[in-house]
């Protein structure tokens, strides 16, 4: 229908009179009647003036506003019965138990919705309950008529935009017989917006019920040991000679008596061939009896109970003592006598797959790079379950041989030995950052992560071979994989790494920081005065809250050569009164003995917020070895939040 923009956008007042150097409000009012995008221009003009002066010293500006209703999804249940309404379709239960299914609704739209919820159910077998994550206005939990009296609906709620509200649904099996009920969903301000989420549950009753039926795949979050050994029940026929091959005892109840009594039952699937089974077929046959004994005076049994008993050995010659000799014995079945003549079964399915463990690696042989020590080199490779069932594997590590020499090229050149300063190199494989500290005891250089684990059926399990030296020289060891269940004559793949690691000058216990390598850095900031910073850059972060404030970094330099030197500290930036440093080093100069470590401390006082950089030098002048070094300081304002924006005491009485 056509409207006039008057009546989509209003302005209150339409006229005011403002103080100097004061101000006032006016509130716009936007009414739009359908779904579509509105737009006016709100003008403010002078009263008093010329119309030309006017017009210049006016206010005018664009208002755009958009017409929406508030909309609500369904997402779980994601099954629709055949008309295409919601179904949350509950298991076929016994009387007394109960089951829960989640009912998820999202706000799609770009308004809050508000929602009313109505759960109808005439034998009050079904209720609702919130969960945590969820805030109602109200919601009225479990299904009490007395409650329902007093609210207009079951539950009530604001939704946000693209927020969720979760619930539990609970069908409480009493009766005998299928049972229905309905959740209508209405959504405020919009008549068109109506759901109804039908639900639908049946309860029975019965003399036996095979109960804790799990699946052949655990879930993936269950780890090795909490896969279940009982196996999944389906359904197929002619297969019973199949099944009684693989099932070497036969199921059996055993004699229970009248009550909530239970045996527990448990399938072994046991193959030498790879084999699988789909919904075979095992019959139980059930039948009522009746003990020639009181039912109080008889035991429970099956045909696993056995006694043992130790009975006196005959002895051979007279005079010697008599021995013991232990004897188990299988419980007898307690006398009865069967009532009925027509047998009842119960039909159990089996599904199961038996098959041997089938991979994908690469096998060839891992050389690594030259790398310091106190360094970590990583090469990536992918273990593919590439079989029918899950895929066990476990890492061990075989050292072959290890050469050491302690001796220091005398060849180098300025370049590698800036490097081996750093404890740093460039090159094509990945470089962790440093590691542990001078020990006595020394892990092995190799290593695999994870170790250990599950790779799930066609999926792939990334790891990682570690090369970590503590000490100079070439390493060789043999990476063996241990997976249990592979076809006959088959081994896991094994690797063979090798690699050789060189004796720095010194060592930066720092953790490397991902400031340049990540482009997190501005290039236009003063650190990069100089030009283009060095490759071999390193990076020392600071991060404070407010300005004026002094705060310190500290961390240690290891000499780990045989020879003492001396070091310090040059300041690349230019200092003034006007310009005073942020950055000031506490240990500029220093000596550092054979296999010691020197404490180093700096202090970064921001003078203003944001990122602050400079660059410093290290030097060792015995062996004209320098390390540049960036020195990043961020200062950001505290922030400081109100979890409610006001206060409402309401009226209270005097």
């Amino acid at each position: 229908p056509f409207a006039r923009i008057i009546d989509i956008f209003e302005v209150e007042p339409n006229k005011m009179c403002v103080a100097s150097r004061s101000h006032a409000f006016a509130t716009v009012s936007f009414t739009p009647q359908i779904m579509q995008t509105y737009q006016c221009i709100f003008e403010a003009t002078l009263d008093g003036l010329p119309s030309n002066l006017a017009r210049n010293r006016g206010l005018i500006f664009d208002i755009i506003g958009e017409g929406n209703l508030p909309r609500v999804t369904v997402v779980r249940p994601i099954l629709c019965n055949q008309y295409g309404n919601p179904l949350l379709l509950f298991k076929r239960l016994l009387l007394g138990h109960s089951e829960k299914l989640p009912l998820i609704l999202k706000n799609n739209g770009t308004i809050p919705a508000q929602l009313h919820i109505d759960l109808q159910d005439q034998l009050g077998v079904f209720s609702l309950k919130g969960r945590p994550t969820t805030s109602f206005i109200y919601i009225l939990e479990g299904n009490k008529p007395n409650e329902k009296a007093k609210k207009a609906h079951t539950a009530s709620l604001v939704v946000s935009p693209g927020n969720t509200a979760e619930f539990d649904v609970f069908f409480h099996s009493q009766k005998v017989g299928r049972m229905t009920g309905i959740i209508h969903l209405s959504v405020i301000n919009n008549q068109y917006e109506e759901t109804f989420i039908h639900m639908v549950g049946e309860g029975y009753e019965d003399d036996i019920t095979l109960d804790n039926i799990h699946g052949l795949v655990a879930p993936a979050s269950l780890e090795a040991s909490d896969i279940p050994e009982v196996i999944e029940v389906f359904e197929e026929n002619g297969v019973e000679d199949l099944v009684a091959a693989a099932l070497v005892d036969h199921i059996q109840f055993g004699d229970c008596h009248i009550g909530n009594s239970y045996n527990d039952i448990m399938v072994t699937m046991k193959s030498d061939v790879p084999i699988t089974l789909k919904k075979m077929g095992v019959k139980c046959k059930i039948a009522k009896i009746m003990f020639q004994l009181p039912a109080d005076q008889v035991p429970d049994w099956d045909d696993r109970m056995r006694t043992v008993k130790w009975v006196d050995v005959p002895r051979n010659t007279p005079g010697t003592f008599t021995t013991k000799r232990k004897v188990i014995e299988t419980d007898p079945e307690p006398a009865h006598s069967v009532t009925e003549e027509n047998h009842r079964e119960l039909q159990l399915q089996i599904s199961a797959n038996v098959d041997f463990a089938s991979y994908q690696c690469q096998t060839s042989d891992v050389h690594f790079k030259e790398t310091l020590v106190y360094q970590t080199r990583v090469f990536e490779l992918d273990l593919i379950n590439s079989g029918h069932v899950q895929l066990e594997f476990s890492w061990i590590s075989e050292d072959t041989g290890k050469v050491v020499s302690f001796a220091m090229p005398e060849n180098l050149g300025s370049t590698q030995k800036d490097q081996l300063s750093q404890g740093t190199l460039h090159t094509g494989s990945t470089l962790d950052s440093a590691l542990d500290h001078w020990t006595n005891g020394s892990p092995p250089p190799f290593s695999v992560e994870p170790s250990a684990g599950i790779v799930p059926v066609r999926k792939t399990q990334k790891l990682k071979v570690k090369f970590s030296p503590l000490d100079i020289g070439d390493f060789e060891s043999k990476l063996f994989c241990q997976i249990p269940n592979l076809p006959p004559g088959e081994q896991g793949p094994v690797l063979v790494a090798k690699g050789r690691s060189l004796l720095p000058f010194c060592h930066f216990d720092l953790k490397d920081s991902d400031y340049i390598s990540g482009y997190r850095r501005n290039p236009e900031l003063r650190g990069s005065s100089s030009g283009t910073l060095d490759p071999n850059t390193r990076v020392i972060e600071f991060t404070t809250v407010g300005i004026g404030g002094k705060n310190l970094r500290t961390f240690t330099i290891l000499n780990p050569t045989d020879s003492t030197y001396s070091f310090c500290w040059i300041s690349e930036e230019t200092e003034s009164l006007q310009n005073p440093p942020a950055f000031t080093c506490l240990t500029k100069k220093g000596f550092i003995h054979p296999e010691k470590k020197a404490e180093i401390v700096f202090q970064f006082t921001p003078s203003h917020l944001d990122v602050t950089e400079a660059l410093w030098t290290f030097l060792i002048p015995e062996h004209n070895i320098t390390v540049p070094f960036l020195l990043v300081g961020k200062a950001t304002d505290p922030l400081i939040s109100l979890d409610k924006s006001h206060l409402n005491f309401s009226a209270l009485l005097i």
